[in-house]
């Protein structure tokens, strides 16, 4: 599989959870998949 980057625009007001549920979505679709 090709490696892709992933990149955030920041704007005022914008929350660390704003940037962790999308990394925690896109990080788990790389892996193959479990059993």
């Amino acid at each position: 599989m090709a490696d892709f980057n992933v990149g955030f625009v920041i704007f005022p007001n914008i929350t660390q959870l704003d940037f962790t549920g999308p990394f925690e979505v896109l990080s788990r679709l790389a892996t193959p998949p479990s059993i």
